[in-house]
């Protein structure tokens, strides 16, 4: 903000001074060096506003002086008739050199803080300013590639979510207490449960991307998970989990059905449900075989 604020009174100081150095230039510099006195000036205005290369304003500055100097010394020779204009022509120069450098680096400054907001704005975006994790959405994304690569290489991957037990609904921060402590405490039991190379996510609750792992290497990860948060966090959590390509062959599909299956899990009570096992689980006493009802049932992507 400070750049933004004194950027326009800079670049109004160097306006006014370059009407003053040209307003002075009338009164103490001859006519016959006059235009090359203005126009050497203009350019170490314009070589400082360029910034073609580091310290350029200055260098141009110098440059500008001593070329003028060495027209006063050809035309009138050294004498003490040239004092006045080399010394009125030097603190010019050197005052707009001064200011337009100024101005640049402000401007730099400025350009710097907008580009760290912007990149603060899309990590905002894309991660969690608590949790420090990717995004549900950015996860399906990186999820969409992932698959690409399973399928070139004949690999599975699979797709893991999980939320706090809370009688079927996601926890409600306005009412829970030390809801930012407990939303830290799970992620770092996700972390603390996946490896290096999946892809641990928040959304309405969490979960991970689990790459070329099949659901025997679930079965591990969600045993990890599950003991590290009764252990340490001491909540209880439910867990849904969808394997490619058996269910689902594109991450669109594949998050409807882990989605599906953890709804399916939160129904029925069920800590841990994969999306293969809904057709074969009793609910309410009757089997439940049509998945895409299920799924219809999943609220529709954001």
């Amino acid at each position: 903000m400070r750049s933004k604020n004194r950027l326009p009174a800079y670049i109004a100081a160097l306006g006014f001074w370059l009407i003053i150095s040209i307003f002075f230039s009338f009164h103490v510099i001859d006519a016959n060096t006059r235009i090359i006195a203005i126009a050497l000036l203009a350019f170490t205005v314009t070589m400082g506003a360029t910034n073609a290369f580091r310290f350029s304003s200055w260098i141009a500055a110098v440059v500008s002086i001593a070329i003028y100097c060495l027209v006063e010394i050809s035309l009138k020779g050294f004498n003490r008739t040239i004092a006045n204009p080399i010394s009125y022509y030097s603190l010019g120069t050197l005052v707009a050199s001064g200011l337009t450098y100024i101005i640049i680096r402000e401007f730099d400054n400025m350009v710097f803080a907008l580009e760290n907001n912007q990149k603060l704005i899309d990590e905002l975006r894309l991660y969690d300013p608590v949790t420090g994790l990717i995004r549900y959405q950015q996860a399906l994304r990186l999820l969409k590639s992932e698959i690409i690569r399973c399928e070139r290489y004949k690999r599975k991957v699979c797709l893991l979510l999980f939320q706090v037990e809370n009688n079927g609904k996601p926890i409600d921060p306005a009412t829970t207490e030390n809801f930012s402590e407990l939303e830290r405490q799970m992620s770092g039991a996700l972390m603390s449960s996946v490896r290096t190379s999946d892809i641990p996510f928040e959304g309405d609750g969490y979960g991970a991307v689990l790459t070329e792992t099949d659901l025997d290497g679930v079965n591990i990860v969600v045993n990890r998970l599950t003991n590290y948060v009764v252990d340490r966090v001491r909540v209880p959590i439910i867990v849904g989990v969808a394997q490619y390509p058996e269910d689902g062959k594109t991450e669109v599909e594949l998050s409807r059905a882990a989605e599906a299956a953890l709804e399916h899990a939160i129904k029925i009570g069920k800590s841990f449900v994969q999306f293969d096992q809904i057709d074969n689980t009793l609910i309410e006493g009757e089997i439940k075989k049509d998945k895409p009802k299920l799924i219809k049932k999943l609220k529709p992507e954001k």
